[in-house]
């Protein structure tokens, strides 16, 4: 298990930035991404989301809040997520709307 955040926290393991991940490629075979994606600029969501697959070698699972979520309103460092899903997996939304992608190595 690696805890990684742009803040340092006695929960982290690596204190880094999601956009330029400190490993090499294709090391990890399971990445669970929850509650990041929406933190960062819309600018910013598809280089970590690269970022991600680029060190992946097995599977991934991004979750985060839609707009349509209880939370997301009341949070001032929510941004509203921007990518196309389609081009890198599997989307759903749940009914609370929460987002749930699985993607895939290829």
């Amino acid at each position: 298990y690696i805890g990684l955040d742009i803040r340092y926290s006695r929960n982290i393991t690596i204190q880094a930035d999601s956009r330029l991940l400190p490993f090499r490629d294709k090391v990890f075979d399971f990445i669970w991404a929850s509650e990041i994606i929406e933190h960062l600029e819309p600018q910013d969501q598809e280089k970590t989301v690269k970022e991600i697959i680029r060190v992946l070698k097995g599977q991934t699972i991004i979750t985060y809040p839609t707009e349509r979520h209880v939370n997301f309103p009341k949070d001032p460092t929510h941004h509203k997520v921007v990518i196309d899903w389609k081009k890198y997996g599997l989307y759903r939304e749940t009914e609370n709307g929460e987002a749930i992608v699985v993607i895939n190595h290829p």
